[in-house]
């Protein structure tokens, strides 16, 4: 049961990050024409992901 939340967090609160990563980047407000602002972009992604791998890390190691 603890891994429905899981993959409702990370399905559900990704799909809404993508969505509104793909409007403001339509809107043109990510400001993706600077390296400086592309890579906050890398690092915001990228702290997604490695809170994922993290989180899934630990409950693998607690048996859950």
């Amino acid at each position: 049961m603890v891994w429905l939340s899981f993959w409702y967090q990370y399905l559900v609160g990704g799909l809404i990050f993508i969505i509104g990563l793909w409007v403001v980047i339509r809107q043109g407000e990510a400001g993706l024409k600077t390296p400086r602002r592309r890579r906050h972009l890398l690092l915001l992604v990228g702290g997604f992901f490695v809170i994922f791998c993290l989180q899934l890390g630990l409950m693998l190691l607690g048996g859950g």
